[in-house]
């Protein structure tokens, strides 16, 4: 048995607060792409998804970070057999 942890450098990457950006929710539109908090988006950014709508300023957040990024993997191991058979 073993535990093996992996820092989030070493993983997905560090959060990077760069990463999440806002746009006018009628770019989305115009894009026919539903706003709706959880929705993924495609663009020349990568794979994001929408973390955040704002009625007010009518801004939709946008994390374009992989969702384990900033996570500490962490992986419990057992052996159970091992055949050496060829």
């Amino acid at each position: 048995k073993e535990t093996i942890v992996i820092p989030p450098a070493l993983a997905y990457g560090e959060f990077n607060p760069n990463a999440v950006i806002e746009v006018p929710q009628q770019q989305l539109l115009d894009a026919n792409i539903p706003t709706a908090i959880g929705i993924t988006v495609h663009s020349n950014q990568g794979e994001g998804k929408i973390i955040a709508l704002d009625p007010g300023t009518k801004t939709a957040k946008i994390d374009f970070n992989h969702p384990l990024a900033g996570k500490q993997l962490t992986f419990a191991v057992e052996i159970l057999k091992i055949d050496n058979k060829p």
